[in-house]
C-alpha cells in the first residue's frame, strides 16, 4: 500500500471512506480511492475486510496514536500494560535504614496487590450526510477526523481526571478519585507548595494537569514585584516550577474554579491497543446523547445519512499510593 504524506491519522479515515465508497468490493474500493485521491493514496488489491481489534495495520496504529496524542494520556509517560494480564501493583512505599556496624538491618516489606486491566470501550458516534462523504473536499476528511478523534479523546480525559468517577464495569476509575485534595486559596504559590507536600509520588516523573482557564489564571499570577511567577505556563501547556503542564478542556472546572492535579505518570498503568472505525447507511439511530431514554429513531437509508462509529479499547489504573494529589477550586 502506498500512502501520500497526509496529516497523522488521515490515512485511516481515507481507508474507511474508500471501503464505504466501494461498497465492500475490492475493485470498486480501489477505483473509488484512485479517483478521490489521485495524489498517490492506494488500497491493496486484496479484499478489504472490516478492520477489527485483531488487525493492527499501520493506518490503525497511526490513527490510534493520533487519538491518544489528543488526550492527556498522550502527554504522560505511563506504564504500558496488556489487557487481562495479571500484574502486581505496589500499594505502599518502603524506605531504607541507617544501621550501626555489625547490627541487624530492619526488614523492608513492600505490600503488593494483584491487579488486572480488563478491556473497556469508549465510543464516538456521529452521523454524516451521504453528500458530505462523497464531496471531494479535504475539509470533509479533516472534519470527520477531528470529530471522531476529539470525541474519543474527550471521553478519555473526562474519565481520567474526574475525581467523582469511582469506576464501574464500563469505565475505568479516574486517577484523581480518592486522591489527597488541597482547597485552593488566593495564593497560588502557597497552594502549589501544599500540593507538593501532599504528594508522595516521584517528582521526576510527574506532571501537572489542569484546564485552559485555570492554566491562563496561573500564567497571569504576579509576584510582589509585579513579575509573572509562572512564566512558562500558558493555556496550551508549558511548565510550572519545571514540572510539565498538560492542559485539557475536560479537566474539571465549575463555578468554584478548576482542578490542578499532580500525577506521577510512572505509577499509572495503561492498556490501549486497538481501535475500530465502522460505518453504515443501513441502520437506524436513536438521535440522542442519552440513548437509554426514549428518542426519535432516524433511518440512515431513508435520510441518505451515514453513521460513523469509532470504538477504542482502553483501561488504566493508578498503582502508586500517594502518586496523585489535587488542588480544587483554583480560581487565580
Amino acid at each position: 500500500m502506498s500512502i501520500s504524506a497526509v496529516q497523522k491519522g488521515r490515512s485511516y479515515i481515507r481507508l474507511k471512506l474508500a471501503q464505504w465508497g466501494g461498497s465492500g468490493s475490492p475493485e470498486l474500493t480501489n477505483t473509488f480511492a484512485a479517483a478521490r485521491w489521485p495524489d498517490g493514496f492506494a488500497i491493496s488489491k486484496a479484499a478489504v475486510a472490516a478492520i477489527t481489534t485483531g488487525d493492527l495495520g499501520p493506518e490503525m496504529v497511526e490513527y490510534l496514536n493520533a487519538v491518544r496524542e489528543k488526550s492527556v494520556l498522550g502527554g504522560l509517560v505511563t506504564r504500558p500494560a496488556a489487557f487481562n494480564k495479571r500484574m502486581l501493583a505496589r500499594t505502599n512505599g518502603v524506605i531504607g535504614w541507617w544501621v550501626a556496624e555489625s547490627s541487624p538491618a530492619p526488614m523492608l516489606k513492600a505490600v503488593l496487590a494483584g491487579s488486572t486491566l480488563t478491556a473497556k470501550k469508549v465510543v464516538a458516534l456521529i452521523a454524516v450526510t451521504d453528500e458530505a462523504l462523497r464531496a471531494e473536499s479535504p475539509a470533509v476528511e479533516a472534519g470527520l477526523q477531528f470529530d471522531l478523534e476529539t470525541g474519543c479523546a474527550g471521553a478519555i480525559d473526562q474519565a481520567l481526571l474526574d475525581p467523582a468517577n469511582a469506576g464501574s464495569d464500563t469505565i475505568p476509575a479516574s486517577v484523581t478519585h480518592g486522591a489527597p485534595t488541597i482547597a485552593a486559596t488566593s495564593d497560588a504559590a502557597a497552594d502549589l507548595k501544599a500540593l507538593v507536600s501532599a504528594f508522595a509520588g516521584d517528582m521526576s516523573t510527574s506532571y501537572l494537569i489542569t484546564d485552559p482557564d485555570t492554566a491562563t489564571g496561573l500564567a497571569m499570577v504576579r509576584g510582589a514585584n509585579g513579575s509573572f511567577l509562572f512564566q512558562d505556563a500558558s493555556p496550551r501547556g508549558g511548565s510550572i516550577l519545571g514540572i510539565p503542564l498538560l492542559v485539557s478542556r475536560y479537566s474539571p472546572h465549575d463555578t468554584a474554579g478548576g482542578q490542578i492535579a499532580l500525577v506521577d505518570s510512572s505509577g499509572i498503568a495503561v492498556a490501549m491497543d486497538a481501535i475500530e472505525l465502522s460505518q453504515s447507511d443501513q441502520t437506524s439511530l436513536a438521535m440522542s446523547d442519552e440513548p437509554g431514554s426514549p428518542a426519535t429513531m432516524v433511518s440512515m437509508f431513508q435520510t441518505n445519512t451515514v453513521a460513523l462509529k469509532a470504538v477504542i479499547r482502553a483501561n488504566w489504573e493508578n498503582q502508586r499510593i500517594g502518586g496523585v494529589a489535587v488542588i480544587t477550586g483554583a480560581d487565580y
